[in-house]
């Protein structure tokens, strides 16, 4: 009886057995609760270089054992070659369901010739489907599926499907396939749609908007305003694949002009709205508008040659690094710009500033997403752009109830300037009329005793009339040189005066330079000399050679300050058999560092003294309670939140292990794992917590790593310093290449690692400026 149920349970467990062999290779489809489904984990792919081969050939390869599963593959696929992908469908359901097989891509771009078989346990074809968003709409088997084709799973059975991907924009082909509900596809799409429905909707109507008020009032910032979102709106229609599903849907090719014509010339309207919109030429300085004229001109230049290479080798990547790295540089130059702008303080200035914000945040967010193959990353972009239609829209506003306030305010001035001529007029005239009167009266007593001695001067003026309009002529001659000379002698006098003046004042200035010169000279060497009396008290306090070489015998220590003084720190300790070491990061380098650092040995000092406590997390806890108290760290809204990054050690050289706790700092173990192979060596980093010793938002209290450890053994502890350094090629030294550098120097003597790490850091930096303290410890387990 005992071996019938043996048997019993042996029979019933042989199938799970089987299952659990195939599972990893098989999609199993256990019940119809979960809308979709991922089926890149079960795709084997074969790659068609030639893209010649039938389904029949390779289903013969797929029987040859030429397809190699999609999860083992660590480089992208080649963009040049087609690429077949299968996997095996396993409905477990009591009733036939309906499915969607569709492909996830972060552009249209990438999904160009698609097409699906599918088959049945006895290799009869069931369904063929023709898809793609590069394919004219009279070769599709649907014409509403660009990107997903329907698949029947009959109950109880399998299907095989093969998945064909062939892509011409030198995007490198990809099967991230999902496999849905078609009521959630159908729903998640048609919401999608309505959703980019309104934001295009939105757009138009804002742009015809625009566009009319541009007709009426003659103001061209209008017309840059609407031009410039005809880019965005534009774009939302390559985007959303609506062009490619109406007037292109027999080009879908031509899909690549409209998606240009969107990215390109959008910036460049963005800078003459900019322009006319805050008025530069009369807030910023004339070399600013020629920088505007440059970037316009170098635009239109990298359109062109987008526009040649899609004509000529149809590259979509590189065009779109091109665009990609193009609209980075704009972002700079309009942050420039930003920048430069909330120097003038205007209003106009400020709303411009606004909206730009918004829409460069959505647009950073949505390219990462974008490079990533995140397929909402137009979402972002979309949110982006519509911050900025409001806020410039607000802004516009803002500018025509502006416009309005400066032309009543010009109406008034001008109004009361007419109200004082015309006073000035009245004024004028009664003067006249006054002066007229008395020199009428003057004129008829005059003409009386001139009538008398007429009769007598006549002879006399007809023989000296000429000579009298000689000399009248020379007389009014004369007087207007005098007049001319003494204007110009005032004039002379006046810059006499003045330039001797500034003689004065420049020779005052002198002096007092030369005062001030003399005196920054005196305190910038005090200053130096207590630095480096500062800098002696803190090698005293650090351990000296000595003291390192009787509690480690065999250790290195690469040592470099910024400044004269560092916040990076070595302590290290002897108590009965356990030796103690930490290495730290103090906030800050130069003086501030060194106190900051200064402080922290004592504390502990401090705290080794009590020797029941000498457990890591338990040293730093205490630690970081008395770096708060001494700087008055309450909570995380404290003013200062100086502290330090630590790695704290305790080795135990008789029992073979290391008590480790961190402060962000690690500990890195080297290990040669085989006596024989010679490169056979790895590296092991236990980090510490992510938290300071200090006041933080998150604290916690520090935990504590028990290493066991071998002889022959290296240990290595480092500050941020020597990572990250930047190189010629202006980027950071980082971990990853620290840790093979440690890796090669493992087997040399740990004076000869110092000097290689040492030159190493020299030979990286090339003529760049040291930026932090570097400090990096080693040592040798004996």
């Amino acid at each position: 009886m005992k071996k019938i149920k043996l048997f019993l349970i042996i029979f019933l467990l042989f199938p799970i057995y089987l299952f659990s062999q195939t599972k990893n290779n098989t999609f199993v489809l256990e019940t119809d609760n979960v809308e979709h489904h991922k089926l890149k984990p079960y795709i084997y792919i074969f790659e068609d270089s030639d893209n010649k081969l039938t389904i029949t050939q390779v289903i013969e390869h797929y029987q040859e054992n030429d397809f190699v599963k999609l999860d083992t593959i660590n480089k992208k696929l080649n963009s040049k070659s087609a690429y077949w992908g299968r996997v095996e469908i396993v409905s477990s359901l009591v009733d036939d369901t309906y499915w969607f097989v569709n492909f996830i891509a972060a552009s249209s771009l990438r999904l160009n010739y698609l097409e699906s078989y599918v088959f049945n346990k006895k290799s009869k074809q069931l369904d063929n489907s023709i898809f793609g968003f590069s394919r004219p709409a009279s070769e599709l088997s649907n014409t509403k599926r660009r990107d997903f084709f329907e698949l029947k799973l009959p109950k109880q059975d399998t299907v095989v499907v093969y998945l064909k991907i062939n892509n011409i924009t030198n995007w490198n082909p990809t099967f991230e396939v999902e496999l849905s509900k078609k009521t959630y596809l159908l729903q998640k799409k048609n919401t999608r749609n309505l959703i980019k429905l309104f934001y295009e909707g939105m757009l138009w109507i804002f742009i015809l908007y625009n566009l009319l008020t541009f007709v009426i009032s003659k103001d061209r910032i209008y017309l840059y305003y609407s031009l410039y979102f005809f880019g965005s709106a534009l774009y939302t229609l390559f985007i959303n694949k609506y062009l490619i599903f109406s007037i292109l849907s027999e080009s879908p090719n031509l899909e690549t002009i409209f998606w240009l014509l969107s990215i390109g010339p959008g910036t460049i309207f963005y800078f003459m709205f900019m322009r006319r919109f805050v008025d530069t030429r009369k807030i910023i300085s004339r070399k600013w508008n020629y920088v505007i004229n440059i970037y316009i001109y170098t635009k239109i230049t990298i359109i062109i040659i987008e526009f040649l290479l899609l004509g000529l080798t149809y590259n979509i990547p590189v065009i779109n690094t091109i665009t990609v790295y193009s609209n980075i540089a704009e972002f700079f130059l309009a942050i420039v710009f930003m920048v430069r702008l909330s120097f003038t303080r205007t209003k106009l200035a400020y709303y411009f500033i606004a909206g730009s914000l918004s829409l460069w945040i959505g647009f950073v967010v949505a390219t990462v997403m974008f490079m990533m193959g995140n397929p909402y990353n137009s979402y972002v972009g979309e949110f982006g752009v519509a911050g900025e239609l409001l806020i410039f829209s607000l802004g516009l506003g803002y500018r025509i109830r502006k416009n309005e306030k400066d032309k009543q305010d010009a109406q008034k001035g001008l109004i009361k300037q007419l109200k004082h001529n015309e006073e000035l007029q009245t004024k004028v005239n009664r003067e006249l009329e006054q002066k007229v009167r008395e020199r009428t009266s003057e004129i008829n007593s005059q003409k009386n005793k001139l009538e008398v001695q007429r009769d007598k001067i006549v002879v006399q003026n007809k023989n000296i009339s000429g000579k009298n309009k000689i000399l009248e002529i020379q007389k009014n001659e004369i007087e207007a040189k005098n007049q001319f000379l003494k204007q110009k002698q005032e004039e002379i006098l006046i810059q006499n005066e003045i330039l001797n003046q500034h003689k004065e004042e420049i020779t005052a200035q002198n002096e007092e330079l030369e005062n001030q010169r003399n005196v920054a000279y005196k305190q910038k060497q005090k200053i130096t000399d207590s630095i480096f009396y500062a800098q002696r008290i803190q090698h005293a306090i650090l351990p000296s050679q000595e003291k390192m070489k009787k509690i480690f015998n065999n250790y290195f220590v690469l040592y470099m300050p910024r400044d004269i003084v560092s916040g990076d720190f070595l302590w290290a300790k002897q108590i009965d058999n356990l030796k103690i070491i930490a290495v730290a990061d103090c906030t800050g380098h130069g003086v501030p560092g060194a106190l900051v650092s200064m402080l922290s040995i004592a504390i502990l000092n401090e705290l080794i003294q009590k020797k029941s406590e000498l457990k890591t997390d338990i040293i730093l806890n205490k630690m970081r309670e008395q770096i708060k108290l001494s700087f008055n760290q309450h909570d995380a809204t404290a003013i200062t939140k100086d502290g330090l990054d630590i790695a704290l050690a305790i080795i135990d050289s008789e029992n073979k292990k290391i008590q480790f706790s961190g402060a962000y700092n690690s500990l890195f173990l080297v290990r040669k794992t085989s006596p024989i192979a010679v490169k056979d060596i790895k590296i092991v980093n236990y980090k510490g917590d992510r938290q300071p010793v200090s006041v933080y938002i998150k604290e916690r209290p520090f935990t504590s790593k028990e290493i066991r450890i071998k002889k022959d053994d290296s240990i290595y502890f480092t500050t941020d310093g020597y990572t990250d350094q930047f190189g010629s090629e202006n980027r950071k030294y980082l971990l990853t290449r620290l840790k093979s550098l440690l890796i090669d120097v493992n087997e040399k003597p740990m004076e000869v690692q110092k000097i290689i790490l040492h030159e190493t850091h020299k030979k990286w930096k090339t003529k760049k400026e040291q930026l932090d303290d570097i400090l990096v410890v080693g040592l040798k387990i004996t």
